[in-house]
């Protein structure tokens, strides 16, 4: 890592890799790197990955950027990626967790894969118990791969979240729809009035004679 400011306070090597990468980036200043290694030791984060992404230092792009850097293959954002649902299920649910990894896509006879620690060797062995393909890997955030599959192993807890979030969407739309339909009758009520007004206005008055 030469060039680059090292963590003093952790033996976490690939927190120092991606502080690296992070820094030769200008995301990260020097100054700041000391501080952010300390608070790593005292963090609940799963991952190096989603810890840097809480802190609130790093932007998900810039992250996968570097992640792209530091294990030398692609970076995907699996938020924002379509999966193939069949390829998935070609898996257990508890081996893609507990391994952090998400199928990706098939192309003959090679399967890759998205893997929070494509490093991991033992991750391509025990894939390789559930299909004769060849075994490619990406690069993903650790949290957001987890996430993935719980979506389409249709988690409970997860779609719990996801349905409360699309029933607040419809409430949402509702509620807008409701005030402009009320703003429109009103307008026409109110215009409506002006008619109103203008014919009595120009109603003739009958005066005794």
């Amino acid at each position: 890592m030469d060039g680059c400011s090292v963590c003093k306070n952790t033996h976490n090597e690939l927190l120092e890799r991606l502080v690296c990468a992070l820094e030769k980036r200008d995301v990260l200043e020097p100054q700041d790197l000391e501080v952010l290694c300390q608070e790593f030791e005292q963090h609940e984060a799963l991952s190096v990955q989603d810890f840097l992404l809480e802190t609130g230092l790093v932007e998900k792009e810039e992250l996968l950027g570097a992640l792209e850097e530091v294990f030398g293959v692609k970076a995907i954002d699996v938020l924002g990626t379509m999966f193939d649902h069949t390829l998935i299920q070609s898996f257990p649910k508890g081996l893609l967790l507990r391994n952090n990894v998400i199928p990706y896509l098939q192309d003959g006879m090679v399967i890759t894969v998205i893997a929070g620690n494509p490093e991991d060797e033992d991750i391509e062995e025990r894939l390789r118990e559930h299909v004769s393909n060849d075994i490619e890997f990406f690069v993903g955030i650790p949290q957001h791969i987890d996430i993935m599959i719980k979506d389409f192993y249709q988690d409970e807890l997860y779609h719990v979240e996801f349905e409360n979030t699309i029933a607040q969407a419809h409430y949402e739309d509702e509620d807008d729809r409701y005030h402009w339909e009320h703003e429109r009758e009103r307008i026409e009520e109110g215009e409506r009035d002006v008619e109103l007004d203008r014919v009595f206005d120009e109603e003739p008055s009958f005066e005794e004679e």
